[in-house]
């Protein structure tokens, strides 16, 4: 099992002081098994959104994100991991 940090949306609400959707985003660590992963790609969507905006109070809007996909029971399951995909690999790889 490979230890990784997990960045997720938390529910929306709607806030009727902007009346807007807001959403929030936390963390938590997470044990990824090698042998399930699909596939895994960089989550370029969620790195723009963080160098526009702080995700998370205190998050570097530097890191990058990558979209690991998973196979599961039912079809499949995405989490977004906090660094790199290259970082990923290498850690999945047991080079690092």
């Amino acid at each position: 099992m490979i230890q990784c940090t997990e960045i997720f949306s938390q529910p929306n609400e709607y806030d009727p002081v902007i009346a807007m959707v807001k959403g929030s985003f936390s963390l938590r660590e997470v044990l990824l098994n090698p042998d399930h992963i699909l596939l895994m790609k960089e989550d370029v969507t969620l790195r723009h959104k963080a160098q526009e905006a702080e995700l998370i109070e205190g998050l570097s809007r530097d890191l990058h994100y990558t979209q690991v996909v998973l196979n599961a029971a039912r079809g499949s399951q995405t989490l977004i991991i906090v660094g790199n995909l290259r970082e990923i690999a290498e850690k999945i790889n047991g080079e690092s």
